[in-house]
């Protein structure tokens, strides 16, 4: 059984509105990646769980969700704010096609200058294959889409070669996205590092919309639901500590490895481009085609979390990635420049060090932070890959939506995304706390 060509070209024009329009917003939010209070929202907008989005708009905004056409445009104004964060991180990434210096010449002289179509093509095309193979929030929703469609039927005993031959033509549509961005990249010269734009007010707004969609709303609609509910989740403490344990453990394994492949090959794009492409499938793909492969050949990694750590670090190497190319592209100057001067003398290398760190190392475990967070927070590899026995707590709250809506429901929800959040943020702030003093010292 394959998704009906309906429900997978509605997925496929759908993705390419989302993608276009969140491409279109990329420039003037691109800036903000220049000040900590835009990366900050960016940040959020990455780390905010779909899990949350859909199921508070599912069940808080019902109203919207009676006409079906409402509930596909509801869904796609969630799906531009949760592709924005990736365009406009693309966008500032991919080096425009001028130079600083002949767009100020073309401005001087009064000259219009046409689409920088390769840029937007490269962005345009990632963004889409990310809007492509969202599942969460389609899921709650109840909008037409293909992981949707593929996800139920296998959950409901379809056999394994139908699941992964169902997964076929979206994989070869993703595969052919990719591939246009791989053509459009390659004709765009490396830049040794990121400018600092200036951030304007239309970008602000946009992400300020943004925040207020997936983050926002979600957040004020969920927190005074779930305070009578806290009381009830007492009484299951342990059982909910142990499934958050198990999707944060997962996560932190896989975040370090993915940032270890990331740093691999962060000196060299094309590579790291490769290695994020089978992330960029999306984790439903991967999972089916796990599932196969462990059956196949196997058998001793069967029942286990193996799978589930290879298939949730493949997922996300893509975000790895395009932070370490954001950090290593980012231009300190004579601060790095300084450093250097400082590890050349035998008695200044530690200041040298220390000098690095607070350039670099700082911004590397923050963004590790939010790659675990993102993990943490995930639901289609965990669903079909953890072994019997141990249930992710976002598994069961997915789970849980399907047949209840209770006090209870959004008190466990708001404790299953909380305590990874603050778990991961305060475990992070302590590491550069440690290392930041190490090399102090």
């Amino acid at each position: 059984m394959t998704p009906s060509a309906a429900v997978l070209g509605e997925s496929a024009l759908r993705a390419a509105a989302v993608a276009a329009i969140a491409t279109i917003a990329a420039p003037s939010v691109g800036p903000w990646l220049g000040r900590a209070s835009g990366r900050l929202a960016l940040a959020a907008l990455f780390v905010a769980p779909g899990l949350m989005i859909g199921h508070v708009w599912a069940t808080h905004a019902p109203t919207a969700l009676v006409d079906p056409a409402a509930r596909g445009g509801l869904y796609a104004a969630l799906s531009i704010a949760r592709a924005l964060p990736v365009a406009a991180l693309l966008w500032w990434l991919v080096p425009p096609r001028d130079t600083v210096r002949a767009r100020h010449v073309a401005r001087l002289a009064t000259v219009r200058r046409g689409l920088d179509v390769r840029r937007f093509a490269a962005t345009a095309a990632i963004a889409f294959v990310y809007a492509f193979t969202e599942f969460e929030i389609a899921a709650r929703l109840a909008v037409a889409s293909w992981p949707v469609a593929v996800f139920d039927a296998h959950a409901g005993g379809l056999a394994l070669s139908e699941s992964v031959a169902a997964v076929a033509i979206p994989a070869v549509i993703s595969l052919a996205a990719l591939g246009a961005a791989a053509f459009a990249l390659s004709g765009i010269p490396r830049p040794s590092s990121c400018q600092r734009p200036v951030a304007g007010w239309i970008g602000g707004l946009v992400l300020a919309l943004a925040l207020a969609l997936n983050v926002g709303a979600p957040l004020v609609w969920l927190l005074p639901d779930a305070l009578p509910g806290f009381a009830a989740v007492g009484r299951r403490a342990g059982a909910l500590a142990s499934e958050v344990a198990a999707s944060v453990g997962v996560a932190i394994v896989a975040a370090v490895a993915a940032d270890a492949i990331a740093g691999i090959a962060v000196r060299r794009p094309r590579v790291g481009f490769t290695l994020a492409v089978p992330g960029l499938l999306g984790a439903l793909v991967l999972s089916l085609l796990a599932i196969a492969a462990t059956q196949a050949f196997g058998a001793a990694l069967y029942d286990t979390p193996v799978a589930w750590v290879v298939v949730a670090t493949a997922c996300l190497v893509p975000l790895s990635f395009v932070l370490r190319l954001a950090l290593a592209r980012v231009d300190h100057g004579p601060a790095l420049h300084a450093a250097r001067l400082l590890a050349a003398g035998p008695t200044t290398r530690a200041s040298a060090r220390a000098v690095r760190w607070s350039l670099v190392g700082r911004a590397r475990v923050g963004a590790l932070v939010v790659v675990a967070l993102v993990g943490s927070y995930e639901v289609t590899a965990a669903s079909l890959l953890a072994p019997t026995g141990m249930t992710p707590a976002p598994v069961r709250l997915y789970n849980l939506m399907h047949y209840e809506r209770s006090h209870a429901l959004s008190a466990m929800l708001v404790v299953a995304l909380g305590v990874p959040l603050v778990a991961l943020v305060a475990g992070g702030w302590t590491v550069r706390r440690a290392l930041g003093g190490r090399r102090n010292g």
